[in-house]
């Protein structure tokens, strides 16, 4: 009789869209001034060149962020994690569940009140640790880490806050 374990379905963890969905938000409010004071016959044209310029800035630096938030993930795939970053130059990192030592999960009070977390794993051996920022419920990322590596053999504690 052989003792299988349980399957675990893949999943992949991207850090959160809540400040990209903010610059864009803000990015359509400088717009919005824009447009208002190019409509005013009274304005100074020089404002609404300002603004008009921070509303570009605004979206170049938003869609660069989205772009990044894109191509960065953590995800499992019934075997290991895989954490991939970039988009010109990509840099892959693959994790032995059965090597991971400690799974960390940092919260200032601002990140508290968004829901989000900084997650880091220490791992043994030469690849030291990987820290994956402004991750959404990452208390249950940790969690769901932490069973993963557990039901690999590995000797990792509870998730530290």
């Amino acid at each position: 009789m052989s003792t299988s374990q349980p399957s675990v379905p893949a999943f992949t963890i991207r850090p959160t869209s809540k400040f990209v969905v903010f610059s864009y938000a803000t990015v359509a409010l400088l717009a919005a001034l824009a447009l208002f004071i190019a409509y005013r016959q009274d304005a100074r044209r020089e404002y609404f060149y300002v603004i008009a310029s921070m509303a570009a800035l605004g979206l170049f630096i938003a869609v660069k962020r989205h772009i990044q938030l894109q191509f960065t993930r953590l995800s499992f795939d019934g075997h290991g994690l895989k954490y991939q970053d970039g988009f010109v130059s990509k840099s892959t990192r693959m994790l032995n569940l059965s090597k991971i030592q400690d799974v960390r999960v940092d919260q200032g009070l601002t990140d508290r009140m968004l829901g989000i977390g900084t997650i880091t794993l220490e791992t043994a051996g030469e690849s030291g640790r990987l820290v994956m920022r402004n991750i959404d419920e990452p208390q249950e990322i940790a969690h769901r880490i932490l069973s993963l590596a557990q039901s690999s053999g590995a000797s990792a504690g509870p998730p530290r806050a």
